[in-house]
């Protein structure tokens, strides 16, 4: 009987840790999905800039191919694979918006912020704007 009263004391001094822990890494991965499709968007803007400074034109396909394109070409991994992460997330972030707006802790200023990335994002991938995702192809 003792040993039970010890482990329920010791559950109680561990509940608070370890439900701030969880509610804390929950909200980092829920801001990561939100936020993966600006990161693509971000990292592709400096990927481009910097291969237009470097070369002198702006890249297109094999011109120069994005994984051989000096120093700069440790953008491109990220790029893609954040690119790929903001495609396979895309349904999740439209349900948890959905959730949090039903349940109103979402603003309407993050809802705009979430879905203009998220239509800038699918813009971006559906209409391969100015060839720049057949250049990450390459």
């Amino acid at each position: 009987m003792n040993k039970n009263k010890e482990m329920d004391q010791i559950e109680d001094i561990l509940r608070p840790i370890t439900k701030t822990w969880s509610s804390n890494f929950l909200r980092i991965i829920f801001v990561f999905i939100y936020c993966s499709s600006m990161i693509f968007l971000i990292l592709l803007g400096i990927f481009v800039v910097t291969v237009t400074v470097q070369f002198g034109h702006f890249p297109w396909y094999g011109h120069p191919a994005p994984s051989q394109a000096g120093a700069i070409s440790i953008l491109y991994i990220p790029t893609m694979l954040f690119m790929s992460w903001g495609a396979s997330t895309t349904p999740i972030v439209i349900i948890l918006t959905g959730i949090r707006l039903w349940k109103k802790s979402i603003g309407w200023q993050e809802i705009g912020l979430y879905f203009g990335g998220l239509i800038l994002f699918w813009f971006i991938l559906f209409n391969d704007v100015a060839g720049l995702l057949t250049w990450l192809a390459d």
